[in-house]
């Protein structure tokens, strides 16, 4: 079994007004030799939560080192695992999308992102 991470504590904004969503599989076609391509059946769709903040730039790095790692989370008060999302083997189309930037021209500190990012629910943790 994989190892789960503690989700970083100067990361714990993203985790606040997260709403839920559904994450669907993209299906993908398969190319066989005796004939046309076929397309596998999605499967269920899978619980999900997405958000959307303003980020640093030390909080940026810190973000992208996480991401498509499975983490222990803490979201409304209780423990949840969840990966963030970044073009995931199974959910390629889930990503994290910049929204827009602000600067203050010269000032390379002073550059705040702001991201909209998708995370993977796999349920409580007892």
């Amino acid at each position: 079994m994989a190892t789960m991470m503690e989700w970083p504590s100067e990361l714990a904004f993203m985790l606040e007004g997260l709403q839920p969503t559904k994450l669907q599989k993209m299906a993908k076609p398969t190319h066989y030799d005796d004939g046309p391509p076929r397309t596998r059946p999605d499967g269920a769709p899978k619980p999900g939560l997405t958000g959307s903040k303003d980020f640093t730039a030390a909080q940026r790095k810190l973000m992208y080192s996480v991401v498509n790692r499975r983490a222990r989370c803490i979201v409304n008060g209780e423990a949840r695992r969840m990966t963030l999302l970044e073009q995931h083997a199974f959910f390629p189309e889930y990503k994290i999308c910049e929204n827009g930037h602000s600067f203050t021209e010269g000032d390379e500190e002073s550059y705040v992102w702001n991201f909209s990012y998708f995370f993977m629910d796999d349920g409580t943790i007892a």
